[in-house]
């Protein structure tokens, strides 16, 4: 470019030059090229073909030394000169290719020589180091909008580095350059450019030359190489022609590896899945020989067992009309009965009122949803739970729990769902045959109730005398009931007296009693409603004040029912069994609130407790970070 050089104008005109004196010229003043002293000077051009490749020049101390002949025979030199160094340039870029050529092959053999995405990364490293030096290197795959360092070499922190991710379309980093030139970007001075070299984990400016090379699987960019000098103005052109070829092996070996690590997982997966859908038809199967739900619930709680392995394992259901959620499946070392408990706070009944599974990893995170625990077992550190479903509506919920953390995952999710599905429609079909065979029991109730009011009324138009009608009335009774014990007695106001019409016991009559009016029936004439025991019966004639037998012994099961007239009542029908439970399901009218309560009194034990919240009132709970009691049930063991 310099043109007061007179080689420049040998350059572009493709002839030489020869001057007699040369010291006075400004080029030859300077002290680099002479200071004056060279006076004689010829310079020809090296012509290879019509191309320069550079210019052969002879000095002389002495003036008017060279001429037009000495000219011609330095031009014929330089014709054979050009022809050698050309030849010589073209042997060294064959063999210095060749060598890059047997570097390159052999360092697409040596990534081709595992599918194990890890080793892939460091055999890109050290090969890449014998086609392109570097002081540090990397390789980063893109995600989205990030790009994560996979792999790295020559770092001092490098377990820092492996993992970060960072955002290549911000402004401070030279990766953005490379993604959208789609091309090896050179970087003269990268810790002068881009603050962020001049950090810790970056170098701390150290960095100098830098060069970043695009990886390609056929058009799809995948990721990139990182290559780092401490020299400035190291990279050129060249090292990118080199390491761009070195890319296209490194992207296809990361590509392979990545396919092979697909396809184990896809393999894994199927089997995963066949495994499951062998379960699945297993519990099908035996969930279909049944449709009573204690029975499918077992079936379904002890594969959940054998396959979870599971420290703890519930399945709970919903009744929507009562709102309380019972536990027919519960194991924890052992089979645990479990009290129902009301729908509110706590794990079930999030799952229960979302509709969604819950996947817990930690205790910790069951304190955040609101656990409940009443008791100071082992705690239970992962938790899930999954709804039963049935059509749009959440019967109830299957839970598993372990002692270790995040011992559940989403294929784990996805199994128990599928398991919960599957068991929602079997007690769905279970409980509509509970409903058909409850409601065919009312029906064939009905019917005999009808039976026997249309018997009353056969007896009650037949114009028998009224005694008569008592005993047939009473018979129908025995007969209906299937009663040991059945009377029918009137109200004799005048006196305050019972009068028996009808009492028979076993088969036996018993004729011309009375009683006072007391007990069980002053409390039916005083109410006008019925009366119905079914259990401990002497402790509810005690409350009622029913303090003797007419005859024999005392029965289990009873029932008292008015015989209203214009709102008084004018007699009671009695029926009862030594036994208890076997008088409930015929009788016709609701006891009062009274009969209610004092039925209920003294049946349950302890203080009451609402599941899943505080204890009733008068009685405190405690919560704290129990184990398995975790849902706000006592005894050992559960979140809930």
């Amino acid at each position: 470019d310099d043109e007061t050089n007179p080689s420049v104008q040998v350059l572009k005109s493709k002839r030489p030059i020869v001057a007699a004196d040369v010291s006075l010229h400004p080029h030859f003043k300077s002290e680099i090229h002479g200071g004056g002293k060279i006076r004689g000077w010829i310079c020809v051009p090296l012509l290879f073909g019509d191309r320069v490749i550079g210019v052969i020049t002879l000095d002389k101390f002495e003036a008017d030394y060279y001429n037009g002949e000495l000219a011609q025979l330095a031009t014929a030199f330089a014709a054979e000169a050009a022809t050698a160094i050309e030849n010589a340039r073209l042997f060294e870029t064959e063999r210095a290719a060749r060598e890059q050529a047997e570097t390159l092959r052999a360092a697409a053999q040596s990534l081709g020589s595992t599918l194990n995405l890890r080793q892939v990364f460091d055999l890109i490293l050290s090969e890449l180091r014998k086609v392109v030096p570097y002081d540090s290197c990397s390789v980063q795959q893109v995600d989205g909008n990030e790009m994560v360092i996979v792999g790295g070499h020559g770092f001092p922190n490098l377990d820092e580095l492996l993992g970060q991710r960072f955002d290549w379309r911000g402004p401070d980093d030279p990766a953005g350059d490379v993604i959208k030139a789609r091309a090896p970007v050179i970087i003269k001075n990268v810790s002068a450019r881009f603050e962020h070299f001049n950090d810790e984990t970056h170098g701390e400016g150290r960095i100098k030359g830098w060069m970043g090379v695009p990886l390609f699987f056929g058009d799809r960019l995948i990721g990139m190489l990182t290559l780092d000098k401490l020299q400035e103005d190291f990279y050129t052109p060249a090292h990118a022609r080199l390491a761009q070829s070195f890319a296209a092996f490194a992207a296809s070996a990361i590509e392979n590896a990545r396919l092979f690590d697909e396809t184990q997982r896809l393999l894994k997966l199927s089997e995963e899945r066949a495994g499951e859908l062998a379960i699945l038809n297993s519990v099908g199967e035996a969930m279909a020989k049944t449709l009573d739900v204690k029975t499918v619930t077992r079936i379904v709680g002890d594969k959940v067992r054998d396959i979870f392995s599971a420290e703890a394992i519930e399945i709970l259901l919903r009744d929507s009309t009562s709102n309380l959620i019972h536990v027919p499946y519960s194991f924890y070392r052992e089979y645990q009965d479990v009290e129902p408990f009301a729908t509110g706070a706590g794990l079930t009944s999030e799952v229960i009122l979302s509709g969604k599974p819950l996947l817990i990893a930690t205790f910790e995170q069951s304190l955040q949803h609101g656990v409940i625990a009443l008791s100071e077992a082992e705690e239970t550190e992962s938790y899930l739970g999954v709804p039963i479903n049935a059509g749009d509506q959440t019967l109830g919920v299957v839970s598993v729990q372990s002692y270790q953390q995040h011992a559940f995952n989403e294929g784990h999710v996805r199994l128990l769902e599928t398991l919960a599905s599957n068991m929602g429609v079997a007690i769905a079909n279970a409980r509509l045959f509970d409903e058909t065979q409850r409601l065919l029991k009312v029906t064939e109730a009905r019917n005999a109730e009808l039976a026997f009011v249309n018997g009353i009324q056969e007896v009650l138009a037949s114009g028998l005398e009224m005694q008569s009608i008592y005993d047939t009335i009473g018979d129908k009774i025995v007969e209906i009931f299937d009663a040991q014990v059945a009377s029918i007695c009137i109200h004799d106001k005048t006196e305050n007296l019972l009068r028996f019409r009808y009492v028979r016991e076993r088969g036996v009559r018993f004729d011309d009693l009375t009683m006072p009016v007391i007990g069980f029936r002053k409390h039916v004439i005083e109410s006008r409603e019925p009366i119905l025991i079914n259990e401990d019966a002497s402790a509810a004639a005690v409350r009622y004040g029913n303090s003797f037998v007419l005859q024999g012994e005392l029965p289990k099961s009873i029932i008292f029912v008015p015989m209203n007239v214009g709102g008084e009542v004018q007699g009671i029908l009695f029926s009862a069994k030594p036994r208890p439970g076997k008088c409930l399901q015929r009788i016709r009218c609701e006891p009062s609130d009274h009969h209610r309560q004092c039925h209920q009194r003294g049946a349950g034990k302890g203080p009451p407790v609402h599941r899943d919240g505080a204890p009733a009132a008068g009685h405190q709970g405690t919560q704290c970070r129990t184990g398995l009691r975790q849902r706000g049930s006592g005894g050992a063991g559960f979140q809930r």
